[in-house]
């Protein structure tokens, strides 16, 4: 199966509580990211995870996540949707005014 084909899985809540008990004993958070990578984590799991475990805002855990070098190619990949979904959302708010 090609990498970019490949199944992609989502942390359960007793990923979690693991997670948050590995950061609680003194995981870094780079070394985290790299265990959910070897998991095959999606970003956006990713991203929640490493912020519920250690306590960041979503911005925080996003910089974090996206400048990871191998989350860093789908975060890049997805700046059109977001630029597109951010210009949309200030159309609307101008039709609210």
């Amino acid at each position: 199966m090609p990498a970019m084909m490949a199944k992609r899985h989502r942390l359960d809540d007793t990923s979690n509580d693991t997670l948050k008990a590995l950061a609680a004993n003194g995981m870094l958070p780079d070394d985290m990211i790299g265990l959910l990578i070897s998991q095959r984590c999606a970003i956006a799991a990713a991203i929640v995870a490493v912020r519920s475990s250690y306590g960041m805002t979503l911005a925080e855990a996003k910089r974090l996540i996206a400048a990871n070098v191998h989350y860093a190619t789908v975060h890049d990949a997805n700046l059109p949707l977001h630029d597109a979904l951010a210009r949309h959302a200030d159309e609307g708010d101008a039709k609210l005014a």
